[in-house]
């Protein structure tokens, strides 16, 4: 069952949108919205997994669509988003919440579906791999990475970098959040790093007493903060024998 949650202001154009999203999905239950406070208020008591929103709330757009979308990103982190506008100016300020998709009006239903079946393909693999695999809206679009490749996860201001052996991820999300997506086989080493002790190849002290995390394969080090250091080397440190 797929659950879209969908904020438009001008109800005949709403129910167009509903009609398209309820024959893209053979399962589906959809909720609408004329104003961002009633999408803020169906987010609070049901689970959605879609958004599909307006950017322009109002006539004179005051009120944009992202600015909740923003504020239902932080209610329910692993919510999607599909933005619809009729200014390309907004693009670049979409980035905060990381579209699936991005639309310029008007739409074209055709390619809309198309897009609605291809983000249920990518959510049916990643919920088939869910509890060993992470799903990253990044800076180049959805990426499905096996929890076992990852290697490291640094904070990079407001972004985050997911380093595996071969590639490397950068999606707008935070370290607090990443550590609830992990299992056991991670461990926030410093306020920037967790790291996956299943690929650390060596752990070497540093001048200024905190001490570098190496990992096969990976030229690129982590840091272990000195103050999480005591702990580590208690908890793990059968992994460096």
């Amino acid at each position: 069952m797929v659950r879209v949650l969908i904020l438009e202001d001008e109800k005949q154009i709403l129910r167009y949108y509903q009609s398209i999203v309820e024959s893209a999905f053979e399962e589906c239950e959809v909720f609408t919205a004329t104003s961002g406070k009633r999408a803020i208020s169906i987010i609070k008591n049901n689970k959605i997994d879609l958004m599909l929103l307006d950017m322009e709330l109002d006539d004179e757009k005051k009120v944009l669509g992202l600015d909740y979308a923003n504020m239902i990103s932080c209610l329910q982190p692993d919510v999607d988003f599909i933005i619809i506008s009729g200014y390309s100016d907004y693009l670049k300020d979409a980035g905060d919440v990381h579209p699936f998709y991005y639309f310029m009006k008007p739409i074209d239903d055709v390619f809309l579906i198309r897009k609605l079946l291809e983000w249920e393909v990518l959510r049916s693999e990643g919920e088939k791999l869910d509890q060993k695999s992470i799903r990253l809206v990044t800076e180049n679009g959805m990426a499905i990475v096996p929890i076992s490749h990852v290697c490291f996860i640094e904070k990079m201001n407001r972004k985050v970098k997911i380093r595996t052996k071969t590639k490397e991820y950068v999606c707008r999300d935070s370290i607090k959040n990443m550590l609830t997506k992990l299992d056991k086989q991670f461990y926030h080493v410093h306020q920037s790093y967790i790291v996956n002790m299943k690929h650390i190849e060596s752990v070497e002290v540093k001048e200024d007493r905190t001490w570098g995390i190496k990992f096969g394969g990976l030229d690129e080090e982590a840091i272990l903060s000195r103050y999480k250091a005591k702990h580590f080397f208690e908890e793990f440190t059968g992994a460096f024998k």
